[in-house]
């Protein structure tokens, strides 16, 4: 009987992260939508990579304030208030520090580029670090607690809040500043949310030996996602130094609308997978039937949305942000291929930090980054899609080299972890291509991107629904208990 409820308690918690997770994702990227069509539309290729090239100081300073301490919080068994009270001094304090030296720093990283306006410009832009760390400890709460709602609600009104202030700005042309304070904005209104929607409430008595014990394992976290923000900024840094801002702006955008698709299925599985597997490293059969569904469930998901951006990316970037972001397309096109990889590499650096093995999750991380500024080196003085085909080609690569690896912590067989994603990229393959010339004739964009999405959708569940897929059959089933037998 106990066993049943312990079921039916985790059926129900995967089912809730998963809708809280889509629900609020969806939402979330609805909003970045029409936010940064707006924001394309009335700002320039020059704005966004004036800002974009100042990404990766921000991403780092983040990165060292949290310190990996939200998945250690997460793989803590007996987490108590002293816990969470110490990792919201300690982030402050770092954050702090971290602000204080990029102050003094600015001016040398303008000289660096060459721009004058990046010393104004990064001091506004880095205090967006300091206001976040302030939310850090109150976050950990929530997805330690796995409150998927609560945690989906305070991402999504921030995204709404700092959506509004950018628009505002743009209409009375702040140019690039609008991007800063639009930033700025989300970390404030993140932070302050997730402060009244948690329990825990901070202390001035602090206690900081629990920082200690936490560090053996967040440390590996630390420099793993110190290298993984090197690995996603690196070429936006370069390109800032050796070409224009706009082909950084180009890139920049292009980058964003990958980055914002295949966000969706990243974020619905990445606010509950590691908690949620973390429970399961007792029943190492439960553990695995949970993760082979997760997998599933993201390959299904990740691979058609990304092959439709593809294949309708002309057409989507001209109606969308008119037709000066041409430019990005080709671009956008490539990344697509990257970014259809790239949840499935987050949802297995999740299964290693669930296991508690971040030393696994470090060197997987580490070794890409060190061969992606090898390939940037090799590429470097051909054009910048020689780059990111370079960079795209070696993601799909690394998936299945991190495949090694989950294969021999999990028990599941290697061939069988490749054929569940191999069978979805034929898929998508067969379904993309017959798309693409099926709509490429039409003169009229809205005509061919409709023709490309009906028939790729009708593509891709015919060969999947011909083949039996489970996940396809789940879904079908559910929706006709759900909603036709009623």
């Amino acid at each position: 009987m106990s066993t049943q409820k312990n079921n039916e308690s985790l059926k129900s918690k995967t089912v809730k992260g998963i809708l809280w997770g889509g629900i609020s994702t969806g939402v979330q990227q609805l909003l970045n939508l029409i936010f940064g069509i707006y924001l394309a539309r009335k700002l320039s290729a020059e704005d966004y990579g004036l800002v974009g090239i100042l990404t990766i100081f921000t991403l780092i300073a983040s990165t060292i304030q949290e310190s990996g301490f939200i998945s250690s919080l997460a793989n803590k068994k007996d987490v108590e208030y002293k816990d969470y009270n110490a990792v919201f001094w300690t982030t402050i304090l770092i954050s702090l520090g971290l602000y204080t030296l990029l102050f003094f720093a600015a001016p040398f990283i303008s000289a660096f580029f060459g721009i004058p306006e990046l010393t104004k410009l990064s001091r506004y832009l880095f205090s967006s670090f300091v206001f976040g760390s302030f939310g850090i400890a109150h976050s950990a709460y929530l997805f330690k607690n796995l409150k998927v709602k609560e945690r989906s609600l305070a991402t999504t009104l921030s995204v709404l809040i700092s959506g509004i202030v950018g628009i505002i700005l743009v209409y009375y042309n702040f140019s690039y500043w609008s991007i800063v304070f639009q930033s700025v904005a989300y970390s404030f209104s993140f932070s302050a949310i997730c402060f009244f929607l948690s329990d825990f409430r901070p202390s001035l008595k602090v206690d900081f030996s629990p920082i200690k014990g936490m560090w053996k394992f967040s440390n590996k976290i630390l420099i793993a996602n110190i290298v993984n923000h090197i690995n996603n900024n690196l070429l936006t840094f370069y390109l800032g130094k050796i070409t224009t801002k706009a082909t950084v702006g180009y890139y920049t955008q292009a980058n964003k609308w990958s980055g914002m698709t295949q966000g969706i299925i990243a974020n619905m599985s990445h606010g509950f997978a590691q908690p949620l597997l973390s429970n399961l490293n007792n029943d190492n059969e439960k553990q695995n039937r949970v993760f082979l569904k997760l997998l599933n469930f993201i390959c299904f998901t990740t691979f058609p949305a990304l092959a439709l951006l593809c294949i309708i990316s002309e057409e989507f970037i001209t109606i969308t942000i008119s037709s000066k972001w041409l430019p990005s397309v080709p671009l956008l096109q490539v990344l697509c291929i990257n970014a259809a990889f790239a949840p499935i590499i987050n949802f297995y650096g999740n299964y290693f930090l669930s296991k508690g093995a971040s030393n696994i999750y470090m060197r997987h991380i580490v070794a890409f980054g060190l061969i992606q500024l090898l390939i940037i080196f090799c590429l470097h003085r051909l054009d910048i899609i020689y780059i990111v085909w370079g960079m795209s080609i070696f993601t799909v690569f690394w998936t299945f080299i991190w495949q090694i690896s989950i294969a021999k912590h999990s028990g599941i067989k290697y061939l069988y972890l490749g054929k569940t994603i191999i069978k979805y990229v034929i898929t998508v393959i067969v379904g993309g291509l017959i798309a693409y010339y099926s709509g490429h004739y039409f003169i009229n964009i809205f005509a061919s991107s409709l023709i490309k999405i009906v028939v790729f959708s009708a593509i891709y569940l015919s060969i999947l629904y011909i083949f039996k897929s489970a996940i396809l059959h789940e879904i079908v089933t559910y929706i006709k208990k759900k909603y036709v037998t009623r």
